[in-house]
């Protein structure tokens, strides 16, 4: 039988020895496309990087492993057919990672939520990549509005998840120029008080950036935990 799809579930007692032997096993099964591997606190940095091996892969998810970094994400990049790629709570994701994802024009989605490395600086990496439609950056609170204006020459996005980023109404005003996204979520409105102390955006300045884009839809989130009752007000 065919295998499309593996999904390696709380693995947390899994060994390195025993993915090094799984990613032989699954490079002999050309009809792979899916992988998803969670909570491999033992798996070395090298280990995730023989991913790269997988030729046929379209869509790889890792989640929960702060051993992911610079080095494995790098060797993803000779993954020509990735179209998704989701590092969740992975707290390695630096600059370097985001430079090799900007180097792999197959991608259409890409998640990095919960990533507190991934910085302005990064976000330039992304901007040649004319496929890409959906960008999930949640719980990434180094991001502001610098991030925002390299995001917005991503013109192709479509869905953009940016709550926990440090943004201002200025960073609204750049977000206006992805007129073709259809869901926006963002940290809410502050009074006008709390901007001076904390910063912020108004709501004038969000009801401005929903006229500038009527087809979307604008979510604005107090936290980045989806079942937070506030987030449904």
């Amino acid at each position: 039988d065919e295998v499309y799809e593996f999904r390696l579930y709380d693995s947390a007692n899994v060994t390195d020895a025993q993915v090094q032997d799984l990613v032989v096993s699954l490079g002999r099964i050309s009809g792979l496309i899916s992988l998803e591997i969670s909570a491999t606190s033992h798996v070395r940095e090298e280990t995730f990087a023989r991913l790269g091996r997988l030729s046929a892969l379209e869509e790889l998810q890792v989640y929960s492993n702060d051993n992911l970094g610079a080095d494995a994400v790098k060797g993803f990049e000779s993954l020509g057919r990735l179209r998704v790629i989701s590092l969740e709570a992975t707290r390695r994701v630096t600059d370097r990672c985001l430079e090799s994802l900007g180097k792999m024009p197959a991608l259409e989605r890409i998640t990095l939520t919960d990533c507190p490395r991934v910085t302005d600086r990064e976000l330039s990496y992304l901007r040649p990549l004319s496929r890409l439609t959906y960008l999930n950056l949640n719980g990434c609170p180094a991001i502001t509005d610098r991030g925002v204006d390299h995001l917005s020459e991503v013109s192709s996005l479509q869905e953009l998840c940016i709550n926990g980023a440090q943004l201002t109404n200025r960073g609204l005003k750049s977000l206006g120029q992805l007129t073709n996204l259809t869901y926006l979520a963002i940290p809410p409105s502050k009074g006008f008080l709390a901007r001076l102390i904390q910063g912020g955006t108004s709501e004038k300045a969000i009801n401005e950036l929903w006229n500038r884009i009527p087809n979307c839809q604008l979510r604005q989130l107090y936290s980045t935990n989806l079942l937070d009752p506030r987030n449904f007000r």
